[in-house]
């Protein structure tokens, strides 16, 4: 009960780490009309100026999470989620100056020291979650960290305007900052909880709760550590295999991210009529924020995650081709990308721990946050480009191509579940003369010590143990008899 009491504070605390990441980060987006109105800003220069706030931020964050998950595996989760905190809110801070100094410079610097600890405190959160619930429960709680995130999202773009109008321009701001600063807190509570938390309220290993949790054994995406398995070849094995799955899991992450959304601002080809667009649009984000949570107790409890990595990928092909090809309302679509991204969110975080040693998760964290940064960065890019090759109403090439990364996603995905296996089958033999040679020298001494005593007894997976020696009652003649 102490334990699940801890656990469930944490949740809370790790959820509400990056509330004010999400909040403030579409704030310009959410307050575009009213925003420009107050800094009377031509609409063309205006237009510049916005994706310039964005700018600012999503350019350094193509490599900034791969650095902050390196800092956080050197010097510590504590010290770096207080100062990824602290510089969200003195980000948030001194952009909400520059607007109400109306002051673009100020507005654009702030944006910058935002980015700055914004992305990498994802990495933290994630980081810090693996470390209380790895083994029973991550899946789970890192979709209940992304239900906060679309919960933040989703008050932003509904209680901001609300606020600009009933108040000032400057009061949603204020509530980002706010915000932020609970973020701050949360962090800080945080820290102090790891350092108070009695022993048994600290997670156990990986090894010691497979069982407990309901996985497949055979269903571990990463190395099992075994009894006396000597810790440098443990090191090269498993950064070996981390640097083969992860990059699969990198290419897998960019190609399925890059197609959220696509019908952005397009109301006529997606068909909605009076629908709300912005409604349809949000389809996705409440599932996800619904779904992700469940989807991880279904990871946690059933395992499988290769394989359920394939079937997000088949949702969204499927998705995408009942959208563009046949005359269904996109909300049967959209729902379709909301459960596949539920599948794939709570697949794809809670694998990185089963590749890496737990002094690296927060780079490995880093890289895939890296990746997605890249895919989000980049293939806006890619998509103008094919879309200004072809006739203004002609969506075909596009689909062709989203299509297209679909099946390279699912492809990656199926890649990763032959690997998987194939690594299995053939290292079973290879872990056992290993854990056999190991088990060999650890009871050595005690043989040595208890003489002809004691003798070796190799159990189930290679195992040895050291046993007494079973004493017969019925010896040969030629042990009984002296005179021979």
């Amino acid at each position: 009960m102490f334990r699940n009491v801890f656990l469930a504070t944490v949740l809370l605390l790790t959820g509400l780490l990056t509330a004010g990441n999400y909040y403030c980060y579409d704030l310009p987006a959410a307050l575009n009309v009213p925003l420009r109105k107050w800094l009377d800003t031509e609409y063309n220069l205006y237009q510049t100026q916005i994706n310039l706030l964005y700018s600012v931020y999503s350019l350094p964050n193509i490599i900034l999470p791969l650095i902050g998950g390196v800092l956080i595996d050197k010097i510590g989760s504590n010290a770096m989620i207080v100062l990824f905190s602290s510089l969200v809110c003195v980000g948030q801070a001194i952009f909400a100056y520059g607007v109400e100094r109306k002051h673009f410079i100020i507005m654009l610097i702030g944006r910058l020291v935002f980015g700055l600890g914004a992305e990498s405190l994802d990495v933290g959160q994630a980081e810090i979650t693996t470390k209380w619930f790895k083994g029973k429960g991550l899946a789970f709680a890192l979709g209940a960290n992304l239900s906060f995130a679309r919960i933040a999202t989703g008050l932003n773009d509904n209680i901001s305007p609300y606020l600009a109008l009933k108040y000032s321009l400057l009061t949603p701001f204020l509530t980002g900052l706010g915000i932020a600063i609970t973020g701050l807190l949360s962090g800080l509570f945080l820290t102090q909880i790891h350092r108070i938390a009695p022993l048994e309220t600290e997670y156990k290993p990986i090894e010691s709760e497979i069982q407990d949790s309901g996985f497949d054994e055979d269903d571990q995406t990463g190395e099992l550590i075994f009894e006396n398995q000597d810790s440098s070849s443990e090191s090269i094995e498993n950064a070996v295999h981390f640097a083969q799955e992860e990059e699969v899991l990198s290419i897998d992450e960019t190609f399925k991210l890059s197609q959220q959304k696509w019908y952005h601002d397009d109301a006529e080809m997606a068909g909605f009529g009076k629908c709300s667009l912005i409604v349809v649009m949000s389809i996705p984000d409440f599932i996800s924020a619904v779904g992700s949570p469940i989807c991880g107790l279904v990871v946690d409890y059933y395992g499988k995650r290769s394989q359920l990595m394939i079937i997000s990928g088949v949702l969204l092909c499927t998705s995408l081709i009942l959208m563009g090809f046949t005359e269904l309302t996109p909300m049967i679509g959209m729902s379709l990308i909301g459960l596949a991204y539920s599948l794939f969110a709570a697949t794809i975080w809670p694998c990185v721990p089963y590749l890496v040693e737990s002094d690296q998760i927060a780079t490995a964290y880093g890289l895939l946050a890296t990746a997605l940064n890249l895919a989000l960065f980049g293939f806006p890019l890619i998509i103008a480009f094919v879309r200004s090759l072809s006739h203004t109403e002609d969506f075909t090439p596009t689909l062709i191509f989203l299509i297209s990364l679909g099946v390279i996603a699912t492809l990656c995905s199926l890649v990763m579940y032959y690997y998987e296996r194939n690594e299995e089958d053939a290292a079973s033999p290879a872990r056992s003369i290993v854990s056999f040679v190991s088990s060999v020298g650890s009871i050595s001494y005690h043989l040595r010590s208890a003489d002809s005593d004691m003798t070796v007894k190799v159990m189930g997976d290679g195992i040895v143990i050291a046993v007494p020696t079973t004493k017969h009652k019925h010896q040969s003649p030629v042990a009984d008899s002296p005179d021979l």
